[in-house]
């Protein structure tokens, strides 16, 4: 997925939050070359299931529903070729976790 999928906030000024981070983290740690078409809609729900549970909570069939009803209304995005760097999001994750309160689970 591109990086600015992960990404929240006004379209001039997309910010990486901590569900974000966690999400791109885990995605490129799984994919370390050009995703496949069945990884990126994985990775679609993943985050829009992460979504929900921040929402709605781990334990209630919601998060999984808010997931399933946007996944129905996502157009499918193509894949991206990217060289890997993940130094640079283990870095930007200690910095988010030095400056954010731990999120509800």
């Amino acid at each position: 997925m591109p990086e600015d999928f992960y990404k929240v906030g006004p379209p001039k000024n997309r910010q990486l939050d901590e569900l974000g981070l966690r999400a791109l983290q885990r995605d490129w740690a799984a994919w370390p070359g050009e995703p496949s078409e069945d990884f990126i809609h994985r990775s679609q729900f993943n985050l829009l299931y992460d979504i929900g549970v921040y929402l709605f909570g781990r334990n209630c069939g919601q998060a999984r529903e808010y997931a399933m009803y946007f996944m129905s209304r996502c157009q499918r995005l193509a894949p991206v070729a990217r060289p890997p760097d993940a130094q640079r999001y283990l870095r930007l994750g200690r910095s988010i976790e030095a400056t954010t309160a731990p999120v509800p689970s």
